[in-house]
């Protein structure tokens, strides 16, 4: 007689399950753990505090906060296709810090870099991660121009060595497929040394 009983109770919740069941609502639970900004485009964790990625989506950006972060460094220029344009908005309704350094793709400069470089020792204590509540970001629109960025900060500011360098950078992106890129780290790099 139980299994005559658990047979009808499985049914009835078989039944219940297939009559209730509505798709978009399994879309949208499925759709929401792409609200992570690691779920953004390329997302890497070269320090535990320091990450970067391609593009954040606006569901991605508005999480921010939630998730630790206290500041967004975006490389992309404003007026590239892959740009959100209420990033700066978004970020900043959260009570976090924003900034955003145009870097051509093209023509990557040591200006650029140099902007980016103060912008980081702001952030001393995430970067260090001295404290552990303080995450900061870095984007741009594949990670290429991020990854670049931070790896060279880390080798100058954290000690990185040159292979970790490189191997940061290979985990998003093959630099000497883009000559430009590849010889501006390498410059850096060897300015850094001396």
């Amino acid at each position: 007689m139980r299994n005559l009983t658990l047979t009808i109770v499985n049914l009835v919740l078989l039944i219940a399950t297939t009559f209730f069941y509505d798709p978009s609502i399994a879309s949208e639970q499925a759709d929401s753990t792409k609200d992570r900004v690691e779920d953004a485009y390329n997302f890497r964790r070269p320090t535990s505090q320091v990450h970067t990625s391609g593009v954040i989506n606006e569901a991605q950006l508005a999480n921010l906060k939630a998730e630790g972060y206290i500041a967004v460094i975006n490389l992309l220029p404003k007026k590239n296709d892959n740009a959100i344009p209420s990033e700066k908005k978004i970020v900043k309704e959260q009570g976090l810090d924003y900034h955003n350094i145009q870097v051509d793709w093209e023509n990557p400069t040591l200006k650029d870099y140099a902007k980016f470089s103060k912008i980081m020792d702001g952030y001393h204590k995430a970067i260090t991660g001295r404290d552990p509540t303080q995450k900061v970001i870095v984007h741009c629109a594949a990670n290429f121009r991020a990854s670049a960025f931070l790896s060279l900060y880390a080798y100058k500011n954290l000690r990185w060595s040159e292979g970790q360098v490189t191997e940061s950078i290979n985990a998003v992106w093959n630099i000497t497929d883009y000559p430009t890129w590849n010889t501006f780290v390498e410059n850096k790099m060897n300015e850094a040394a001396l």
